[in-house]
């Protein structure tokens, strides 16, 4: 039986949605000193995934970089080695300008707004500036105070305060602005993204246009009002103007693709290309001398120099580059154990792990992933599932047009195969046993492999999914062609399994906690509780109230607490509950696909979660206390008599000692009742007002207390 719990979204409140729309043209600053941990850490791509779009270098070495899903990192070292600003900067980094090594904003783009972030003290603290429906592309400043802001619909806004007031200078509604430099105070320009030049002689508060276009979000620089240099990040040539922009002539052969240009004096510059290629000048963009990239397969989106020899870049993947010698050698400065898809992970111990990858590539660690070596199966697959029961013998389940299982018993150095066929899932409790899922039937050895028997289900259900609670009780789920689920329970270590639920649909996620306790989860974000060993299913939308709009994977280390990946909008998310599902927290975003692995480590209370491109995060959490290599879990609270008809009592594991709530849901859903619990482990009260029937009994605060099924009797 399954009980749908589905929580109703509240209306925006009238006066907020009327104030939003009369911030129309307004912005809004709030203050900030609350640094955002963000607790998940990259371990590869390091030091970041996600695309780099900005970037500055200063002249004492202190570097900036800001990128995809509220990226921000910095350096002090030249851009040799990076760290996170920990803060929640929210959405995409479009761009970012440090005025000093201490003081500078970051503009980010959301779907209704943009936000300004400043700091005083080098990225520790931050104050926000909040652009309702305004659509912002790029920052810069002349000095301390003076800056500006630029971007769709030919939006431009200037500061003479530091960033605490703005006023508007807005020209041609068919504009994007991308791109600001100046000449000197009052002379001005701005680049838009259609390629166009506009040009003020007032300090920014009245623009004219200087040209019309040649090429997409150009990076313009004035040696005088007639002189200057243009280089377009797509489709274009480096060219120069004599007469003020009325004419550009162009002073290379080929397409730059700009991602920089910078001159250091009358005579020396620098234009970098998304390749990593540099072009040097030396007579002020007359002739361009080309110095070809060192470094293949990269595509940089941002640069930063500071003179002819000293810059940074950045782009798609968090690939970070620096030059000390304008171009000449490259240096890379972030990494990846690899590029292609990590999918299922294993771990012997909190140094020692194993994680699956494309073409039959097994990657192993024996130091926490700072290193790696390659181990490879001979079967050009994708590796899903591994298996160490012991440090020498393992197992690994693998997809290319079949399914096959190979073992190894030498620590993965040579494998032999064992199976093939319609399989999809796989556990060894030892060397010996195991189970693998095979069409409709269940496989099982107690000789390593070297024999199996197979227990048949019914034929109309695929099965696909496992999870064992301990050697003794298992659950498996299925699916038929409908997409209509079944769920299957064995207590005897495999020897006979039977239905227990054929309520529940196609899942992705299937977890036992206990031999009671099994939380699991649909792609399409219901989450589906038993605290009763399969009997009785209670399903809530909360992954859809967390905002997710399809799910991936879910792990739980006790009935409290778990961690699933999942899409929001067009980002992967990891999300945590600490309440047992109730309630998910969005907690690391990234643009790479989250669906490879989670991977949870009790010894040291450590996450790890895989995805595509060598995406790997890494989590400790030190709010679990771990009992050698088992966490306990939580226990549930035991309702008595039952079945009842009158009075009952509820009696939890512990005290609380906080406000609680207890609530009693009919098998249609409905809560049927709702009051406060107080303070004290035991509670005696009247069933008497419940008609016959399926109760679900809850018990919640900040997390889950306790969950139990009450039969009410004639």
């Amino acid at each position: 039986m399954i009980v749908f719990n589905i929580k109703m979204r509240p209306m925006r409140n009238l006066f907020l949605t009327l104030f939003f729309y009369l911030t129309l043209f307004f912005c809004l600053t709030v203050s900030s000193v609350t640094v955002y941990a963000q607790n998940w850490q990259w371990v590869s791509p390091f030091p970041q995934g996600n695309d780099l779009n900005a970037s500055q270098l200063l002249e004492d070495g202190t570097a900036y970089m800001g990128g995809a899903f509220g990226t921000v990192l910095k350096s002090t070292d030249s851009g040799a080695s990076w760290s996170q600003i920990d803060y929640d900067f929210s959405d995409d980094v479009q761009s970012l300008f440090f005025v000093n090594r201490d003081t500078g904003y970051v503009l980010t783009l959301g779907s209704d707004r943009s936000r300004l972030y400043k700091t005083t003290d080098g990225g520790v603290n931050w104050s926000t500036t909040i652009f309702p429906q305004m659509f912002l592309r790029v920052v810069w400043f002349m000095d301390d105070n003076t800056g500006f802001v630029g971007g769709d619909w030919g939006l431009i806004m200037k500061t003479t305060t530091g960033g605490s007031s703005w006023i508007e200078a807005p020209f041609s509604e068919t504009y994007s602005y991308v791109r600001f430099s100046a000449l000197s105070p009052l002379v001005v320009y701005a680049s838009t993204l259609q390629g166009a030049i506009i040009k003020s002689v007032d300090g920014g508060l009245t623009w004219n246009e200087v040209i019309n276009g040649i090429s997409d979000s150009p990076f313009v620089h004035h040696f005088d009002e007639q002189t200057g240099i243009y280089a377009g990040a797509f489709n274009s040539k480096i060219y120069k103007t004599y007469n003020g922009g009325s004419t550009w002539w162009p002073k290379n052969d080929e397409y730059v693709y700009a991602t920089s240009m910078s001159f250091f004096d009358e005579s020396n510059g620098i234009v970098s290309s998304r390749n990593g290629d540099i072009r040097h000048t030396t007579d002020q963009g007359e002739t361009w001398q080309l110095t070809p990239s060192t470094l293949p397969s990269t595509f940089f989106r941002t640069a930063s120099f500071t003179g002819m020899q000293q810059g940074i870049m950045g782009g798609e993947n968090g690939q970070m580059a620096i030059t000390a010698d304008g171009g000449i050698s490259l240096t890379r400065t972030s990494s990846a154990i690899t590029s292609e898809n990590l999918m299922g992970m294993f771990f012997l111990n909190d140094s020692t792990g194993f994680v699956g990858s494309d073409h039959g590539k097994i990657l192993k660690t024996t130091n926490r992933w700072i290193t790696c070596d390659t181990l490879s199966i001979p079967f050009d697959a994708n590796v899903y599932k591994i298996d160490f029961p012991t440090a020498l013998t393992g197992y690994v389940l693998a997809w290319w047009e079949e399914f096959r299982v190979y073992k190894t018993t030498d620590g993965g150095e040579t494998w032999q195969q064992m199976l093939n066929g319609d399989l999809s899932d796989m556990k060894f409790f030892d060397e010996n046993t195991g189970f693998i899922t095979s069409g409709n039937g269940i496989l099982s050895t107690n000789d390593g492999g070297a024999n199996w028997l197979l227990f048949t289900t019914l034929p109309e259900f695929k099965l696909e999914l496992m999870s064992f609670a301990n050697t003794s009780t298992g659950y498996i789920s299925g699916y038929n062609l409908q997409n209509e689920g079944i769920i299957y329970k064995t207590t005897n270590g495999g020897l006979t399994w039977q239905v227990v639920s054929t309520q529940v649909p196609r899942l992705v996620a299937l977890d036992a906690i206990t031999a009671d306790i099994v939380f699991a989860a649909t792609q399409s974000g219901w989450l589906y509780q038993t605290f009763d060993g399969g009997s009785y299913w209670s399903a809530d939308d909360d992954f859809k109230e967390a905002g997710l709009s399809y799910v991936h994977l879910m792990d739980f280390y006790d009935s409290n607490r778990g961690v699933c990946t999942g899409t929001t909008g067009s980002a992967d998310v990891i999300a945590e509950t600490v309440n047992g599902g109730i309630d998910w927290t969005i907690k690391k975003y990234t643009q790479h696909h989250l669906g490879g692995d989670i991977s949870f480590i009790p010894s040291t209370a450590t996450w790890y979660v895989t995805g595509q491109l060598g995406t790997m995060l890494r989590k400790t959490d030190t709010t679990i206390v771990s009992t050698g290599h088992i966490i306990q879990p939580r226990q549930t609270m035991v309702i008595s008599p039952n079945p009842a008809s009158d009075l009952i009592t509820i009696t939890l594991p512990g005290q609380i000692t906080t406000p609680a709530n207890i609530s009693i849901f009919n098998s249609q859903g409905m809560c049927v009742y709702s009051a406060p619990y107080n303070n004290k482990t035991q509670l005696n009260f009247n069933v008497s007002f419940l008609k016959p029937g399926l109760y679900i009994v809850r018990v919640t605060n900040t997390e889950v207390i306790g969950t139990g099924k009450l039969v009410i009797s004639d």
